[in-house]
């Protein structure tokens, strides 16, 4: 059992290291997929992280 949390949190991390390095349409498409998952929460997250990423895209600003 302690093996599987600890091989998910690193997968998570993983992943969080990966958002980091996306850009603003990366993180927008992210956004997108995951509101159609119906996933709010974490799309807004990453609507949010897009356009501190890159303010000058106006793709951002509609979703």
């Amino acid at each position: 059992m302690k093996a599987k949390a600890f091989l998910i949190g690193g997968i998570v991390l993983l992943l969080l290291g990966f958002l980091g390095c996306r850009s603003s349409v990366g993180q927008n498409g992210l956004g997108v997929s995951l509101f159609q998952q119906g996933r709010y929460a974490e799309a807004l997250q990453q609507f949010e992280l897009a356009k501190l990423s890159d303010p000058s895209n106006p793709d951002v600003y509609y979703n």
